[in-house]
């Protein structure tokens, strides 16, 4: 994650990579791109990169397998939580800012405290 595209990355098991990406722009004039999901490519913007339509379950489906990355940060809580909208995602990244404000690392993973 770079702060303005969400990939994953999807390996099968011959070794084949297949890329998925979010846009996640601050710009006004890409925010509409938000809520799509491109595949073929690490960004959107790159060759081979097709926008998929009709498939927004696949996108939250996506969406769940990155919230259970081991090695997820508070910033890909808030990528997360800007392509889902869900009250759930911006309220970890809230508590995570709080635990971060007040000297602490990143919060624990597990989603216990919801």
């Amino acid at each position: 994650m770079d702060g303005g595209t969400t990939t994953v990355e999807l390996v099968d098991n011959k070794d084949h990579v297949f890329f998925l990406c979010f846009p996640n722009s601050m710009l006004d004039e890409e925010k509409h791109l938000r809520d799509k999901i491109f595949i073929g490519a690490q960004h959107y913007q790159h060759q081979g990169s097709i926008l998929l339509v009709g498939y927004e379950h696949t996108k939250y489906y996506l969406l769940e397998l990155l919230l259970e990355k081991k090695d997820r940060t508070i910033i890909d809580d808030r990528a997360i939580a800007k392509i889902t909208g869900r009250i759930r995602n911006w309220a970890r990244v809230a508590y995570g800012t709080l635990v971060m404000l007040l000297g602490g690392d990143d919060p624990p993973l597990d989603a216990s405290w919801w």
